[in-house]
């Protein structure tokens, strides 16, 4: 599941693994969100409790669920 409002994109299900993109103004970040395992950015996990820049065709993976970002 996917909802998207003008800053922010969350990703994942309610209850289970998921993850925020914000747009800010030096770019784009992703954020773990809830869930007991954090978003994955071209296979390294994001960390505990910290966001990390996105860039463009950075590969995703939140719970079962991969995709690239694109700009």
């Amino acid at each position: 599941m996917c909802i998207r409002d003008s800053n922010m994109t969350r990703i994942g299900r309610v209850g289970g693994d998921c993850a925020i993109i914000a747009r800010r103004d030096s770019g784009y970040y992703i954020s773990h969100l809830e869930g007991p395992n954090p978003p994955y950015i071209n296979k390294q996990p994001i960390g505990d409790g910290g966001s990390q820049l996105l860039n463009d065709g950075d590969t995703i993976k939140v719970g079962n669920t991969q995709m690239q970002f694109h700009i």
